[in-house]
């Protein structure tokens, strides 16, 4: 596997930027299913609660379920193209009654990130 170039760096950068990223914090019980010592392929879930949510997805697996949503609350979803920087939109995020949102099937099989930010 190739290390990532200056201008996925870049990329990757201008993103986190957005946000105070310096809040981000790891939080694997926000996805279902997530990465384990045994399945390290899995998502990983990250960011500022209430605010923000990062969930990393690897090409090969199928929707996963995000958690732990806030009651009312409403998130803008993208996903994040890590080669290009292209966003595409995913609507809304928001809760059912137990608080979970399930992604929908994404078509493209590829590595995304999953953006969710509170609207």
């Amino acid at each position: 596997m190739a290390l990532p170039g200056s201008a996925q760096l870049g990329m990757a950068r201008r993103l986190l930027e957005r946000w105070q990223w310096w809040r981000i914090e790891p939080h694997p019980e926000w996805v279902e299913p997530r990465w384990s010592e045994d399945n390290f392929m899995l998502p990983y879930a990250a960011g500022i609660p209430g605010e923000l949510r990062l969930v990393y997805l690897f090409s090969a697996m199928p929707a996963p379920v995000i958690r732990e949503l806030e009651p009312g609350a409403r998130y803008r979803a993208f996903l994040w193209d890590p080669s290009t920087g292209a966003e595409h939109d995913m609507g809304v995020a928001e809760g059912d009654a137990d608080g979970s949102w399930a992604v929908p099937q994404i078509e493209i099989r590829r590595d995304w990130l999953l953006v969710l930010e509170r609207a």
